[in-house]
């Protein structure tokens, strides 16, 4: 991340990841590991291990073509001047309450397109509850916004999950992205080696 090394270039450095259980009939089970983004090599090497080992217990246990393997998202609270302050995270995974793509656009950040919708994360400093409010304005997915509130911070998903994979449609020039792209492609590679072959 050599045109981000300047402090100057981002408010914090410190990020934080969620490991999480897609069981969405139960309680979401998570666990929120944090990194300092100066030393992202190291970072990279730990989440990989810790994906890598998620994936090869799904293998063990017979399913690791299904979702139901850990994942791994990055948090609207990272790189912000508090824990309690948050990037714009916005999510859609029902084309029913999908705004249509000049407004997803129109919004600014960096636009990510999955297999059921939308994903915006946009480089902000704002409080909780007007991270809340514009995820409401938007008509984010219900499921998205439960979770968000229960853990007082949104999620957004950083690896593959089965096929339904990121691909980047607007790309915002900014710390947040640069870290986001880091975690997307890290882990795809890993899940290329361990499941696509």
């Amino acid at each position: 991340m050599p045109e981000w090394d300047a402090v100057e270039n981002y408010i914090s450095s410190r990020g934080y990841v969620t490991v999480y259980s897609p069981q969405y009939d139960n309680e979401l089970e998570d666990h929120v590991m944090s990194f300092d983004a100066r030393v992202m090599d190291l970072y990279l090497k730990s989440i990989s291990y810790c994906f890598e080992e998620a994936l090869l217990q799904s293998e063990e246990n017979g399913d690791a073509e299904a979702e139901e393997y850990d994942l791994v998202g990055i948090n609207s609270n990272s790189f912000t001047s508090d824990k309690n302050h948050h990037n714009i995270f916005l999510e859609w995974d029902d084309c029913q309450h999908l705004p249509d793509i000049n407004t997803l656009k129109s919004i600014g950040g960096t636009l990510v397109k999955t297999d059921g919708g939308f994903h915006i994360l946009k480089t902000a400093d704002i409080s909780w509850q007007e991270l809340q409010e514009l995820q409401e304005i938007y008509n984010c997915c219900n499921g998205f916004r439960h979770y968000s509130d229960i853990r007082k911070s949104s999620c957004l998903r950083v690896c593959p999950k089965g096929n339904n994979r990121l691909e980047v449609i607007q790309k915002e020039d900014s710390f947040l992205y640069s870290i986001y792209e880091q975690l997307v492609n890290r882990l795809e590679e890993v899940y290329n080696v361990l499941v696509r072959y």
